[in-house]
């Protein structure tokens, strides 16, 4: 293979794997966070009295994105790209008056334990598209190639078939479940999102505030510090309605975390 084939290859597989990445990329609006709950042990006694039912016995990490740098009112966040087997939620945002759907916590939560049942189907799906087929790509031996493409098409449709099941028990959108789909057989690099993305298309019924409680003492302060500089921002900034919903919030979040 010349020099001139093979740099031409290094751009197609660079293009492959920068779909993917920014594939991964998720805008969040104003106080909205990535939620990923864990179920943790504890006692009916303490669930009760925290008031939240299940969200009380979850263990939850909150990701609110890049804040530093809005675009538009709206904060960019970037799924791991290396995990594509773990599954995240949005939370509820604030202000949100729309008439979209909204997942409950035992959705929430089920719709990541699917997306963690599916890991060795993503993880061989994985493999299969940035190691095996780069490699046949650099190689430059084009039958291979094609039998790896076809297999990689073939993962992908699996991967949507147990998805539209997913997408059936948890009553998700099959408008936005075609449309991730479609994009997905049409850029197969996006195809191993497609779980995750699923998981994203509707936010849950709770706000970040609402989980707070639940995420560990030692990752609280850090959460606590990027929910009260994406209020301030709404508060500031944002249309009356959301500025008013972000006030609110704000003396909420003084009343139950003052010490912080």
């Amino acid at each position: 293979m010349n020099l001139a084939a093979t740099s031409d290859n290094l751009i197609l597989l660079l293009i492959f794997f920068g779909l993917y990445l920014a594939d991964c990329v998720v805008l969040l609006q104003p106080a909205q966070a990535l939620a990923r709950l864990r179920l943790a042990r504890r006692g009916r006694a303490e669930s009760e009295r925290r008031g939240l039912g299940i969200a009380v016995r979850c263990s939850v990490a909150l990701d609110f994105g890049w804040t530093v740098y809005p675009v538009r009112g709206r904060v960019l966040a970037l799924l791991n790209p290396l995990t594509p087997f773990v599954a995240v939620t949005k939370t509820r945002p604030i202000g949100d008056a729309t008439a979209t759907p909204l997942l409950s916590l035992r959705q929430m939560i089920a719709l990541q334990i699917r997306t963690t049942r599916m890991s060795l189907a993503l993880l061989s799906h994985a493999v299969l598209m940035f190691i095996i087929l780069p490699l046949l790509l650099l190689s430059g031996e084009t039958f291979r190639l094609l039998i790896a493409l076809g297999a990689a098409f073939l993962s992908a449709i699996l991967i949507l078939g147990v998805s539209y099941l997913d997408r059936r028990a948890a009553r998700l959108s099959s408008a936005g479940f075609w449309a991730i789909a479609g994009q997905a057989l049409l850029c197969l690099p996006t195809s191993l999102n497609v779980p995750r993305k699923l998981a994203l298309l509707s936010p849950g019924s709770v706000t970040a505030a609402d989980l707070l409680p639940s995420v560990p003492e030692q990752e609280r302060s850090a959460a606590l510090g990027d929910l009260r500089v994406t209020l301030e921002r709404a508060a500031s900034d944002g249309a009356q309605g959301l500025a008013h919903a972000a006030e609110a919030q704000r003396r909420r979040l003084a009343a139950d975390y003052p010490e912080v």
